[in-house]
């Protein structure tokens, strides 16, 4: 006797059943994919972290940046080649984790190292458009631009109250004249000064810069120095956070959708299900929302003077209440 086989009928119902089943299945195994780069992005966050103890417990309590690690290039003094040399004043990442993740010795490669591996959220797609200055790395040569850097570290927490002189010739990289915040009197760039919780501030965090709306685009500088957050270059590696938006900075909520994240603000920073990983100086990391990711506090020193908020500079979404939504009013 012959079998019989299937009909059609029967067949269709199948593929209907597995596709079915493919269209179930999808968006688990993507979210299962985007929750495991996720956990990675802590880590890098958390290894930063760890490794800021490390300097500042050599340093006795200084913060890395410009106004430290950096300070030789801000004063325009030549790139010294090696592990842990930082490639621009504002670069964090080399005097941290340079040695330990063995980065090249030279200026450019170094920068196009951190930019396309050695310190990459693995949910992070977002190239350069183009170089601002500076000469060309690499990977120019291939007719490419590097990936963006994939984490900031708050530039608040970097710089001098404004007019801060060091004397002797020497000159700090102090806050310019119409942020909107102002530093506490005789703030300098130390652990024990950031806050009085710091649980609550954030040493780095997921984002980018600079945008420039000329090229609709992030651009970058190779520039070794500079001459603060109005000048080149421009502060690729330091960032004022994600409650602002202007001069550089591209975290864009929509205010007409209830401040909604736009899609750059999710693609340089909210990365992770519209979440964003953030280390504070206490070592922990915390996955924040749009939201608490829109919060000033966590990107300035506790008693630094918040001015009103402006729409061309930061976007606060707790209620209209808020102490930090009143005119010099003090972040906790």
């Amino acid at each position: 006797m012959k079998r019989p086989g299937f009909t059609l009928i029967e067949l269709l119902v199948v593929i209907a059943i597995i596709a079915l089943l493919i269209g179930l299945l999808l968006p688990a195994l993507s979210g299962a994919r985007e929750a495991g780069r996720g956990v990675v992005c802590q880590a890098h966050a958390r290894g930063v972290v760890v490794a800021m103890a490390v300097y500042e417990a050599d340093n006795r309590g200084a913060l890395v940046g410009p106004n430290t690690s950096g300070f030789a290039l801000q004063q325009n003094r030549p790139y010294v080649e090696g592990k842990s040399t930082p490639c621009q004043d504002w670069d964090f990442v080399s005097p941290l984790l340079g040695d330990s993740m063995n980065f090249p010795e030279r200026q450019l490669e170094k920068f196009q190292e951190i930019c396309q591996t050695r310190l990459r959220c693995p949910s992070n797609r977002v190239r350069y458009t183009q170089r601002f200055s500076g000469n060309p790395l690499p990977i120019e040569s291939q007719g490419e631009q590097p990936l963006t850097l994939s984490y900031m570290t708050p530039a608040y927490f970097q710089l001098y109250p404004t007019g801060t002189t060091a004397g002797l010739g020497l000159t700090y990289e102090t806050l310019p004249a119409g942020e909107p915040i102002t530093l506490p009197r005789g703030y300098r760039p130390r652990i024990d000064l950031v806050g009085t919780l710091p649980s609550k501030k954030i040493m780095v965090f997921e984002g980018a810069r600079y945008w420039f709306p000329a090229i609709n685009g992030f651009d970058y500088s190779t520039v070794t120095n500079g001459a603060g957050l109005a000048g080149t270059p421009q502060g690729n590696f330091l960032s004022r956070g994600s409650a602002w938006m202007g001069s550089g900075e591209n975290y864009l909520r929509d205010a007409n959708r209830g401040y909604k994240p736009n899609p750059i603000l999710k693609a340089i920073s909210l990365r992770h299900a519209e979440r964003m990983s953030a280390a504070m100086f206490d070592g922990h990391v915390e996955a924040l929302d749009n939201t608490q990711s829109a919060d000033p506090s966590w990107y300035a020193p506790t008693k630094s003077v918040m001015r009103a908020p402006s729409s061309s500079w930061w976007y606060y979404l707790g209620p209209a209440t808020s102490p930090l939504r009143q005119n010099n009013s003090f972040i906790p």
